[in-house]
């Protein structure tokens, strides 16, 4: 179900409240004593809600699309904002949540098409003799 429709069915009293959804691509590697000990690619993909009640904002974070569970995270971001109203230091308004308009895009000039492996290990390796201790 897209997010357009997901946000459709959420009713809930509230000043405010959003979703969006969460890609992430990531390469990770472990060099260690000049050995590469290994190499993951991770992706995740999930969604954000926020919620502003009395002032208060709640988030909570899910890796479901399913209509029920966006449903009780939605009420569970409301029942933290309720929670952090009693310890609030600011009341928020809705001036701070202006209308989301188009899409986040990461100011990482190159791409992930363009990582390049090898300069990469190379570069974890010199790193790895430069902090080698003898």
């Amino acid at each position: 179900m897209e997010i357009k429709n997901l946000i459709k069915e959420i009713k809930i009293d509230a000043e405010y409240y959003a979703i969006r959804e969460v890609f992430t691509r990531a390469i990770g590697f472990t060099v260690r004593n000049e050995i590469i000990e290994g190499i993951h690619r991770e992706e995740d993909l999930g969604m954000m809600v926020e919620v502003m009640s009395h002032g208060q904002m709640g988030y909570v974070a899910l890796n479901s699309f399913n209509p029920s569970d966006v449903k009780a995270a939605f009420n569970r971001a409301l029942v933290l904002a309720n929670k952090a109203r009693l310890h609030g230091l600011h009341p928020f308004t809705l001036k701070e949540r202006p209308e989301t308009v188009g899409e986040y895009i990461s100011p990482a000039k190159l791409g992930f098409n363009h990582f390049n492996l090898k300069e990469t290990q190379d570069l974890m390796i010199d790193l790895s003799k430069a902090m080698n201790i003898d």
